[in-house]
């Protein structure tokens, strides 16, 4: 297995307001999340 050029993590704490199956949304143009 290759080793990815960034890190590729998602972590969601339990006092996130979105719930365990919601979306999550980006704005127009973006290509990531972070």
């Amino acid at each position: 297995m290759a080793i990815a050029d960034h890190p590729i993590l998602f972590f969601k704490a339990n006092s996130a307001v979105a719930g365990p199956n919601d979306t999550v949304c980006m704005p127009r143009g973006s290509t990531h999340t972070d």
